[in-house]
């Protein structure tokens, strides 16, 4: 008898087939492209209390008659539920991967839930903010319930109408909970936010958060009732008042009540951030307890009817980290990645985070910073940063130089005495973008004052690199549009590049115009700088020896070509990292992709990705969430900051 027909070893072959169908044993080493996770998780937390459990930015929210919470947990791409007796957590529908696609609750994806409202026969009706739709959730069943929709933002529900912020198209729409139909309530409103009913009117928050308004029911007629909020958000009608929760950045955080008799607004609670407590972004009652939700802090709080006497109810840390063995460990928003020179540290910078990686243990841990960004030098313990955007280390490993983005300097933290301290720079610290700050060569000045004389001033700093004997930093000035150098021992920088004027234009350094350059990485020889910018969508050079700029892939243009450095285009580049030989790997956050930029061929061909998600495998079906710094572990290992998904990702190079 053949061995094949033999049925004990054809069990055994079917077996065998099925086990690597489900991946769960590689027929073959990992093949170049293929992506796999290093280190972190989508979320975590499902089956235990919500306390100690990660949310990502949640945006909207309901409650049922139980005090059982229904959470739109938005890039985390799923719904979640919140016991109203146990306080477990669970999640309702969704995957956390990425996507659009129906079905049963567990199988179905979300692109960035923003709003979610309970229906009269307890279904979920739920905006995709990052789609055309309106999706329901009923009978453990996902289903598309309106179309024609553009970046919707928020739902309610009266009874058998439902109302939808179709934000993108600057209208709201009234619909059916019965028949998936809609029709234009209102058009001609900027960016409609969340809303609320109360008798004949349908409030709502407009125009980026800033006003606040009713909109008769009957005539459709919008009436600005307070035009002076900053990012007002979450909606709810209670007691005959409405509720509005608003906040500075999630600097400062209100809940303000409209009383629609009087015509009053009345400020209840008015809190400072903390790190849970920041930027409120939907509130709801269960009886006379308030429950409120904090996109910026990743929690929900109970409260009082007026606020008071808050208790916080879900979300363990604001994003999703935990230090521990690699396997086991959590990184919220990796952003930053740099290998000492023993090769023994890798240091990721992850939600204001210092963390690093021993590769000897494998093991995550905390060097500084806080969940909450801030301006502070000091002990480790102490030390905050904001908006961390690139990070260079000293030859010897000692000292760790940081473009602080949102403090407009430049920071350094000393290993040996485990202490953060400023280079250099000047003026606003704690800045949001969009917040200018100065231009001026000069000296470290230790000034929040703008304009004194001597001073160095940076105007949101993004790039560094080292020079080859540690002396020198070279600085990506990102809205200044210059490049400039600072004198480590000194801390006084001089321009390099750039009139900052933006724009694209090559030839004498000093001459040349860049267009919000964002990181740096310099030449093995210490010859070439590399420039790469957003505002150009290109990878520029600086020779360092004759001080002139090319271009070296890019036109201006945002796009997605491979080829010829010349014909090619690309979208968002981020980060340079070396590659073997002439190659150099590419992170993209328009196009998400790694590419690969031959400089000895001038050709430019795509790794791997190409598709917004968090799925690992071959290049072809890949997926990343804004991938950024990129680092070489080892010849057959590129690691990849995967920022929207809390993970280090690792590509196969052989």
């Amino acid at each position: 008898m053949p061995l094949f027909h033999r049925p004990l070893t054809r069990l055994f072959v079917v077996a065998i087939a099925i086990i690597f169908f489900l991946g769960l044993v590689s027929p073959a080493a990992a093949k170049v492209g293929q992506v796999s996770t290093w280190l972190g998780k989508l979320y975590t937390g499902d089956g235990g209390d919500a306390n100690s459990a990660t949310l990502d930015g949640p945006r909207g929210f309901d409650a049922d008659s139980l005090c059982s919470l229904y959470v739109a947990d938005t890039a985390n791409h799923v719904i979640r539920k919140i016991d109203g007796g146990t306080n477990v957590i669970t999640t309702f529908a969704g995957t956390g991967e990425y996507g659009l696609t129906n079905g049963a609750n567990k199988s179905a994806t979300f692109k960035l839930p923003s709003d979610i409202a309970l229906g009269p026969n307890d279904e979920l009706f739920v905006t995709d903010s990052d789609s055309t739709v309106l999706r329901r959730i009923f009978g453990g069943q996902v289903t598309t319930w309106l179309t024609g929709l553009l970046n919707p933002g928020a739902v309610v529900v009266d009874g058998m109408t439902l109302y939808v912020s179709d934000t993108g198209r600057n209208r709201i729409l009234k619909g059916s909970t019965i028949t998936k139909t809609a029709t234009v309530l209102t058009a001609n409103i900027k960016a409609p936010g969340k809303i609320a009913i109360s008798g004949n009117s349908l409030y709502l928050v407009y125009n980026g958060g800033k006003s606040f308004g009713r909109i008769d029911l009957t005539s459709g007629v919008l009436t600005a009732l307070k035009t002076d909020f900053v990012n007002a958000d979450g909606l709810e009608v209670h007691g005959g008042l409405i509720y509005i929760v608003s906040g500075l950045h999630g600097v400062l955080n209100e809940i303000v009540t409209f009383d629609p008799a009087t015509g009053a607004f009345t400020t209840i609670k008015s809190v400072y951030e903390t790190e849970w407590y920041n930027h409120a972004s939907d509130i709801t009652f269960c009886g006379s307890s308030m429950r409120l939700l904090f996109s910026g802090g990743s929690s929900v709080f109970r409260a009082g009817e007026d606020g008071s006497s808050e208790v916080k109810i879900a979300g363990v840390t604001r994003w999703n980290d935990l230090d521990g063995p690699r396997l086991t460990a959590r990184v919220g928003r990796p952003w930053l990645l740099t290998m000492s020179p023993d090769k023994q540290k890798l240091y990721v910078f992850a939600n204001q985070h210092l963390k690093q990686i021993n590769l000897k243990t494998n093991v995550l841990s905390s060097i500084t910073g806080g969940q909450a960004d801030n301006y502070v030098d000091g002990p480790a313990a102490v030390a905050r940063v904001s908006g961390p955007t690139q990070m260079v280390l000293s030859p010897k490993g000692t000292a760790i130089y940081i473009a602080d983005r949102n403090n407009n300097r430049l920071r350094v933290f000393d290993r040996k005495t485990n202490s953060m301290s400023t280079l250099t720079g000047a003026g606003n610290f704690n800045a949001f973008n969009g917040t200018k700050n100065a231009y001026a060569e000069g000296a470290p000045c230790a000034t929040a004052d703008l304009g004194v004389a001597g001073c160095a001033y940076f105007d949101r700093p993004m790039g560094l690199a080292i020079s080859k004997d540690g002396k020198t930093l070279y600085v990506a000035d990102s809205d200044n549009n210059r490049i400039r150098t600072v004198n480590i021992a000194t801390g006084n920088t001089a321009l390099l590049a750039g009139t900052g004027k933006a724009g694209l234009k090559n030839g004498a350094a000093k001459q040349a115009q860049f267009k919000r350059p964002v990181s740096l990485l310099l030449s093995s020889n210490g010859r070439i700088l590399y420039v790469v910018e957003w505002g150009n969508h290109a990878v520029r050079t600086i020779d360092l020896i004759t001080k002139k700029v090319a271009t070296l892939v890019g036109n201006g243009q945002a796009g997605f070509r491979d080829g010829s450095f010349a014909n090619s285009r690309l979208s968002l580049p981020n980060y340079l990292a070396y590659g073997p030989k002439n190659m150099l790997y590419l992170s993209e956050g328009g196009s998400l992709r790694i590419r690969v930029l031959n400089t000895a061929t001038k050709q430019i061909s795509t790794l791997t990705g190409g598709r917004k998600g968090s799925r690992n495998g071959a290049p072809s079906v890949a997926s990343f969430s804004n991938p950024r710094q990129l680092l070489m572990l080892n010849s057959s290992t590129l690691l990849v900051a995967d920022d929207g998904n809390d993970m280090i990702r690792a590509v196969s190079l052989k």
